[in-house]
């Protein structure tokens, strides 16, 4: 599994998921690797893809990194018997895993409108939520750059967190400092006293999805549409260059290249009106 996992260069939570999923297939069918049969995994596989919980999406997934573990192992029996493409069709008709499409959000759909921002904020009963989401409308981190802060990765004096940036392009983590208000590294102080937090320790304490499920919480709580922690991202971007930033700067502290900022990341639908309330906002940058 370490020689597999090697061979990819790419951030901790992507390596983690990879172990993961291959971890779960190990210990379900609880025999070395070398003694597992094909009926094995036609057994495994199939009450993973019977499974209604998970999404075609991440079935697929699963079936992605399976056939590559087994054919780094040079299991090409395993391989072959759960693998499926275009050009080698697999006979079991239950493997042909598609996953839909995302449906795009519109311009204005990508924007976490300034009401429901504060809409949040006031449904926020528990101090961990308000953090949450403060500190994603403040920094446009990923949700899985956040889950990974440690109370040693946040410099309290100067208002910074450090990011442990996803990997692009192959090349591994890109490490980098992002600023956030003093009001809320006043909020984070309080919430490590009363929790009794140690330098090494994680600030949030919760995975990705459980990050994503307080969210859903709490747009339900606030009867609001459903958001998603990236969309934070989409916000941050787009109030930083209103407020004259450039592309060039704004990838760096979200830690995106600037032709994507400028492709992806840039809505002004909704948000020029709002243009000099950002330009007042901007002392702490």
């Amino acid at each position: 599994l370490t020689g597999f996992l090697q061979q990819y260069k790419s951030s901790k939570n992507t390596m983690s998921t990879y172990q993961g999923i291959i971890q779960r297939m190990l210990n379900s069918i609880n025999k070395p690797l070398i003694k597992i049969t094909v009926e094995d995994i036609k057994k495994y596989f199939t009450s993973l893809v019977n499974n209604p919980v998970i999404s075609n999406t991440t079935k697929l997934q699963h079936q992605i990194i399976l056939c590559s573990f087994f054919q780094h192992c040079k299991r090409i029996d395993l391989h072959s018997c759960i693998y499926h493409s275009k050009k080698q069709p697999n006979p079991i008709v239950l493997f042909h895993i598609r996953a839909k499409n995302p449906v795009p959000l519109d311009e204005e759909a990508q924007i976490v409108k300034e009401h429901e921002y504060q809409a949040l904020l006031n449904e926020a009963k528990i101090l961990r939520d308000e953090i949450i989401l403060r500190i994603l409308w403040d920094t446009g981190c990923r949700v899985g750059e956040f889950a990974q802060v440690t109370i040693k990765d946040i410099n309290m004096e100067k208002g910074k967190f450090y990011f442990h940036g996803k990997g692009m392009s192959g090349r591994g983590e890109r490490p980098r400092h992002q600023n956030t208000k003093m009001q809320n590294i006043s909020l984070i102080q309080k919430y490590i006293k009363d929790i009794g937090l140690g330098p090494d320790d994680k600030l949030i304490g919760i995975t990705v999805s459980g990050i994503q499920k307080r969210l859903k919480f709490l747009c339900i709580q606030a009867n609001i549409r459903p958001l998603h922690p990236h969309q934070f991202k989409h916000t941050y971007c787009s109030r930083k260059l209103l407020a004259g930033m450039t592309c060039d700067e704004v990838g760096v502290r979200v830690g995106t290249s600037a032709e994507v900022i400028r492709k992806t990341y840039f809505h002004i639908v909704d948000m020029q009106k709002s243009r000099e309330k950002y330009d007042k906002d901007e002392e702490w940058m």
